[in-house]
C-alpha cells in the first residue's frame, strides 16, 4: 500500500480504503455502515474491531458465491442476514458475541 501511495498520492484515500476491504473487513465494513467515505490506516490505528484483522467473519460472512475465488479487488459480498458460511452441512453451533 505505501508503493502505491507514494506513485498515486492524489488517490491515497481510495487506495487505504480498498485494501482495508480485505486485511482489515470488519472494521471496515463497520465504519461503512456507520456512514464513514473512507476507512485508512489511521481509522484502522484506534480501531480495536479493524485490528483483530481477518476474523472468522471476516470469510466466512462472505454469501455463498461461486466467483468468490475470482475476486481481488475487495469487492466482498457480505451477507448481512447474521448468516455464516462453509464447508459443513450440519456445523456444530458455537455461540459467540461478535456478531
Amino acid at each position: 500500500m505505501s508503493h502505491e501511495i507514494l506513485v498515486n498520492p492524489a488517490n491515497s484515500l481510495e487506495l487505504q480504503t480498498l485494501c482495508t476491504k480485505c486485511h482489515a473487513p470488519l472494521g471496515h465494513y463497520t465504519a461503512f455502515y456507520k456512514g464513514q467515505p473512507h476507512y485508512t490506516l489511521a481509522d484502522l490505528s484506534i480501531d480495536s474491531l479493524g485490528k483483530s484483522g481477518v476474523s472468522c467473519h471476516g470469510c466466512h460472512g462472505v454469501k455463498d458465491s461461486a466467483s468468490l475465488g475470482s475476486l481481488f479487488t475487495g469487492h466482498l459480498p457480505y451477507d448481512t442476514n447474521r448468516v455464516v458460511y462453509g464447508p459443513f452441512t450440519t456445523p456444530m453451533v458455537v455461540r459467540c458475541n461478535c456478531m
